[in-house]
């Protein structure tokens, strides 16, 4: 087994990470790297087959401690065992093309049971499990709608039953500059941590063909209610955030923006939504919401190094 660093040409990365998570997206991590972060891809190869991809990006702490983290990944071929894997995260590990490391850490796109590998691997659980909600929208409409949650069900009729006006479609950057800087005095004010918002536009002006950035506003007479930002991805989705004036709330706007958001998606091929993470503990009523949805929970295996 062996790994090779950075030699994969874009388009063979964008082609064979087209269902991985935004994190390990191309664009992601050339974003990063335009702001000055190290960036590094790895393929890893068995007997000349590549059985796994990961991108890394690097990170200084106190001017002189380098860590790198390989977030949602690595991502395996299909097929790729217990053992095979144990073998490339100790490669991984010792491999990274960063001066003076102090630590690789991975957080899988994998549960509970890819512990036992990576203990295997000899790395250990530096933090705890992650859960996130994902939106399988590979599923019918009225399918859709059954897994939702009796109470979010009703709100969303409520909402189609208000005379909201939902639209939805690409942004730019100027279009959606309102919307990051109502995110960052909301993180502010909430005292909550999400991705920078001003790193949005940042990975749209590298996002690769027909990946990019989707902005869903609700208003009723000349009044806007508020707004949902997606972020597509090969075929997948994040939901990045979103705003919702008071009137909105009453209105249950926000319900229906990420109905018609879903909806949006689905017509043009996306298979998942990633709503992102679920906090039953700091952020209850956003759980609540996210799960009412019919989004499935994912508990991820943590973060080991």
């Amino acid at each position: 087994m062996e790994v090779r660093w950075n030699d994969t040409p874009r388009h063979v990365w964008d082609t064979a990470m087209r269902h991985a998570a935004w994190q390990q997206n191309w664009a992601y991590g050339a974003a990063l790297a335009a702001m000055g972060r190290p960036v590094h891809r790895a393929v890893v190869l068995d007997g000349g087959e590549v059985v796994g991809r990961a991108q890394v990006t690097g990170r200084r702490f106190l001017r002189w401690i380098d860590v790198a983290t390989c977030t949602r990944g690595p991502v395996w071929a299909g097929g790729v065992d217990a053992a095979m894997r144990r073998e490339a995260y100790r490669l991984l590990h010792a491999t990274v093309p960063l001066s003076r490391v102090r630590g690789v850490f991975f957080t899988p796109e994998a549960g509970a049971e890819e512990g036992a590998t990576l203990r295997a691997a000899r790395l250990r659980q530096v933090m705890s499990p992650y859960s996130t909600a994902f939106l399988d929208l590979t599923a019918p409409e009225d399918a859709l709608r059954c897994a939702m949650r009796g109470k979010w069900r009703n709100r969303l009729c409520r909402a189609e039953e208000a005379g909201i006006a939902i639209a939805v479609a690409p942004a730019t950057p100027g279009e959606y500059a309102w919307l990051l800087m109502e995110e960052a005095e909301q993180q502010r004010r909430r005292r909550y941590h999400g991705s920078p918002p001003a790193f949005v536009a940042a990975w749209q002006g590298r996002a690769g063909r027909g990946d990019g950035v989707l902005l869903a506003t609700a208003t009723r007479a000349g009044e806007r209610l508020g707004a949902m930002l997606f972020l597509r991805h090969g075929a997948g989705a994040l939901y990045q955030f979103g705003t919702t004036s008071a009137a909105g709330r009453a209105a249950n706007a926000h319900t229906l923006l990420l109905w018609e958001g879903m909806r949006f998606l689905r017509r043009r091929g996306v298979e998942r939504l990633d709503l992102g993470g679920i906090d039953t503990v700091d952020l209850p009523g956003i759980a609540r919401f996210k799960l009412g949805s019919g989004a499935r929970v994912r508990t991820l295996c943590g973060t080991w190094c």
